[in-house]
């Protein structure tokens, strides 16, 4: 690993040597007066202001006073609502409209467990952690198979979690 790492800082400092233009490199002569910003020169950003009418409206022009809000200055600034809509004139023929069908909910995968005691884990695997231990026979809700894993519902107590699928008994 070391020799690798080295490797790479040679590679990297050869580049960046090629890069910058090798023995070939020629320094360029800078002149320091030329660099200087003058004070004639035009900036190149434009600054512009802001609309500022409707301000005017609102806030008093002297600026000893703290700024006050009229009502009528302040409802001139809202925007308005959009006119309401006459919901009675809608027409109420209702009768030949049909609401879809509920789908219908397939029944729940209810499985026992084959093993005398199966740890029920967090995560699809070994690697996490055991939520609980179940004893042969407690019923299961299946909700998801996964690569040989059920994630799984405990009908009694309700808890969730992960247990292989080759240690619950066949779906009915």
């Amino acid at each position: 690993m070391k020799t690798y790492v080295w490797l790479s800082f040679a590679f990297m400092g050869w580049a960046y040597y090629e890069i910058s233009g090798g023995a070939d490199f020629q320094p360029q002569e800078r002149d320091a007066k030329a660099e200087a910003p003058t004070e004639e020169a035009e900036p190149s950003v434009i600054t512009t202001r802001a609309d500022t009418s409707a301000l005017s409206a609102i806030a008093p022009s002297d600026g000893d006073a703290a700024p006050s809000v009229t009502p009528a200055a302040y409802a001139a600034q809202q925007p308005q609502p959009a006119a309401a809509l006459d919901v009675a004139s809608w027409p109420q023929d209702n009768a030949d409209r049909q609401e879809p069908a509920p789908a219908p909910t397939p029944p729940p995968d209810l499985r026992t467990v084959a093993g005398s005691f199966v740890n029920m884990r967090l995560g699809p695997g070994t690697t996490h952690g055991v939520v609980a231990t179940l004893p042969r026979g407690t019923e299961v809700e299946v909700r998801e198979v996964l690569q040989g894993w059920a994630r799984l519902e405990v009908v009694q107590t309700g808890q969730r979690g992960w247990m292989a699928v080759r240690l619950l008994t066949d779906p009915s």
